[in-house]
């Protein structure tokens, strides 16, 4: 039996944004049996604004903090411009 190495790389939003996405939305779906992803998140990103090692991470990283998310008292709302084939 061969064994196989699990190797980390990192993402390279231009090339690998499509894929996150993907694999996003597929964890959504096993775990709320639906495909419902961008119902519940969109396609941005939502971080709670008492996590500042997190604000500092996407805002280092291009993410714009729109302020507080639509209809949520806890939650910020994130925008980063990816490439246009990720989405719907």
């Amino acid at each position: 039996m061969q064994v196989q190495q699990l190797v980390f790389s990192p993402i390279i939003l231009e090339l690998h944004a499509s894929a996150c996405v993907a694999f996003r939305r597929d964890s959504f779906l096993c775990s709320f049996g639906v495909d419902g992803f961008f119902d519940e998140a969109g396609p941005q990103l939502s971080v709670s604004p008492t996590n500042a090692r997190a604000l500092a991470f996407y805002r280092k990283h291009g993410w714009r903090d729109l302020g507080l998310r639509p209809g949520r008292d806890n939650v910020h709302l994130m925008e980063c411009d990816v490439p246009a084939a990720v989405g719907g």
